[in-house]
């Protein structure tokens, strides 16, 4: 591993930091920040498995009547191999594909797909369908003939999530025990953004105006109404409880939206998840930080695995 560290930072070896950051999760569910190492998965392709190769694979998820459109990262080897969903956000411009491709070289299955209304799956855009979705798709991962058939191991899943995909995830954990874990990038608490526009409306219609053009069936007026309806119900706060026990990936950006991290980090932590916390200074997409951004999340996917077993 090749690492990023501040000045006259010792430097671990890749055992010493794999012991460390577990100890401090387990022992106080924050690991240290100070220092990232890069994962070989972020920079270095793996040698191929010519028996069980890696693969991209093009399916589909059935959600509302409908089926939207999903690509499973198949990881090489045999497997099972631990899963982990990379949801994008409203509208999604970021994907994440760095991250769904760096997972895969990790052995981990990645899967992205669209929500309905968006990026060509059919049906319409709503916010209430994108918490639907999440839930259809997990649920659909799950049933043992989409486990054999992608190499899935449906004890091991995780989802991670960017801006509205992050809320999602975090929403995603609190209504189900079984997730190893959910990360959260730069994610804004929709419920509190929902509070929000009801004090004033004109200020979340260029926002609105802005992100519903890619989506079918969505309208700024129609997003912001239903913001402003679900979001007492939508909040972090009323996730909390369902986070007890949940290990958590909470990271943050110079984008607006870091008050929502620093709250949900605090509150979930409070109600005994145990959460990993970090900010960097960049942009909403992460974009000249993306190798830290595939960093943290892949350390962190790998500690799950290793708690778990």
């Amino acid at each position: 591993m090749l690492p990023l560290h501040e000045k006259n930072d010792p430097i671990l070896g890749d055992a010493e930091m794999k012991l460390w950051i577990i100890m401090l999760i387990v022992l106080t569910g924050f690991p240290a920040t100070a220092q990232v190492q890069i994962p070989t998965a972020v920079n270095s392709d793996p040698e191929p498995d010519k028996a069980n190769p890696a693969a991209t694979i093009a399916f589909s998820i059935p959600t509302g009547g409908v089926e939207v459109n999903a690509l499973l990262y198949r990881a090489a080897g045999a497997g099972p191999h631990p899963t982990v969903f990379v949801l994008h956000g409203w509208p999604g411009n970021e994907k994440n594909f760095d991250i769904a491709r760096s997972a895969q070289r990790a052995g981990w299955n990645a899967i992205t797909f669209n929500y309905r209304g968006s990026w060509g799956s059919p049906g319409n855009w709503t916010f209430a369908h994108t918490t639907e979705d999440t839930e259809a798709a997990l649920a659909y991962i799950r049933r043992k003939e989409v486990t054999e058939r992608f190499g899935i191991d449906p004890k091991k899943i995780a989802v991670v999530g960017h801006s509205l995909g992050g809320w999602l995830s975090i929403r995603l954990a609190a209504v189900d025990g079984g997730l190893l874990g959910a990360a959260a990038i730069s994610a804004p608490d929709m419920g509190g953004q929902g509070i929000a526009a009801a004090k004033d409306r004109n200020a979340a219609m260029p926002i609105a105006i802005a992100n519903t053009r890619a989506l079918a069936g969505s309208t700024p007026d129609g997003a912001t109404d239903e913001l402003i309806a679900r979001g007492p119900e939508w909040t972090y706060e009323k996730m909390l409880p369902g986070l007890k026990g949940q290990r958590l990936l909470v990271l943050s950006s110079d984008d607006g939206f870091g008050h929502y991290s620093d709250a949900l980090s605090t509150g979930a932590t409070a109600a005994g998840a145990q959460v990993e916390r970090h900010h960097a200074q960049t942009d909403h997409a992460w974009s000249d930080r993306r190798i830290l951004l595939q960093a943290y999340v892949i350390n962190w996917l790998e500690t799950l695995t290793l708690v778990k077993d």
